[in-house]
């Protein structure tokens, strides 16, 4: 098929939009969120809707934590404009359509784009909010998060797009993790842990690196303190246990509780300082004598 029909459903985007976006350095998740907001604003013929952080997730896959921190980075690069709606959970979330005007006027040596999170722009934002006669964007309705969860779930058998270095990943673990057992195949069920690990942490590979760094610096982790049992590429994997490295809860920097004296301890411990004044006595007694 080389012409879309009329049967076709697709969302219109503005050119200069569009090659403005995908010229920026963006993270796979920013490009993830993009795609979703352009999906459920422009794709229901509007310019902004009500989005909660928690949809999105559902929608691109990533989590929570990571659309919140990435939502925040694009409204930093003035990419989308979100309008805060008090205490509720959603917000009013639109793509800037302002920004190749933006990136076309601003100077060489301004690499990064206007900031729209200060007080003074967000007056700027219910500007280009404001739906008056004159303006050719389509009037702002309301579509209730249940009718785009069902959009999602009749794509849920479309093959992933996104892109995930396994090999890299691996790679990576046995450079740093020189401690660790090696992984001798990258399996299926290997495959899908480390995919939900990338996705979850915002295909960060740096977030990999930091992981492997501080394991190889967990004496725990090594099995280097007493016990049999060490970490491996698997058990690095499982989302609890990354977290925990993450936050440094296997950490060998951390004091280690003081172990108690037992009582047999304690006697051979008192001996041995008798032992040793005694034999010092006698030595100092040898010199003293010899002197005398």
């Amino acid at each position: 098929m080389s012409h879309l029909s009329d049967d076709d459903k697709y969302t219109s985007i503005p050119n200069d939009l569009l090659e403005t976006i995908y010229s920026q350095k963006l993270t796979g998740c920013q490009f993830a969120l993009i795609m979703a907001i352009w999906r459920f604003t422009f794709g229901f013929h509007r310019c902004q809707h009500e989005i909660s952080t928690g949809f999105l997730a559902k929608a691109t896959g990533y989590s929570t934590r990571a659309i919140k921190k990435e939502l925040d980075s694009l409204s930093q690069k003035g990419i989308i404009i979100i309008v805060s709606n008090g205490d509720r959970k959603t917000n009013t979330i639109k793509i800037n359509k302002e920004l190749p005007n933006l990136v076309n006027h601003s100077s060489p040596d301004k690499a990064k784009l206007v900031n729209h999170s200060s007080p003074d722009s967000l007056v700027n934002h219910s500007s280009l909010v404001n739906h008056s006669s004159a303006t050719s964007e389509p009037q702002f309705t309301r579509t209730s998060e249940p009718q785009f969860t069902q959009e999602i779930k009749r794509n849920k058998n479309k093959k992933e797009s996104i892109y995930v270095p396994y090999q890299q990943i691996v790679d990576l673990y046995h450079e740093i993790c020189i401690s660790f057992s090696k992984v001798r195949a990258i399996s299926e069920q290997r495959k899908k842990h480390i995919r939900a690990r990338y996705k979850q942490h915002g295909c960060d590979m740096e977030v990999f690196k930091d992981l492997f760094t501080k394991a190889e610096k967990s004496n725990f982790l090594k099995g280097l303190t007493g016990g049999k049992w060490k970490a491996d590429f698997d058990w690095l994997m499982n989302e609890t246990n990354m977290a925990k490295v993450l936050e440094d809860k296997y950490s060998s920097d951390k004091a280690s509780p003081s172990k108690r004296e037992t009582k047999a301890e304690a006697i051979d411990r008192i001996f041995n300082e008798m032992e040793d004044l005694k034999n010092g006595y006698q030595t100092e007694k040898r010199v003293y004598d010899a002197d005398g």
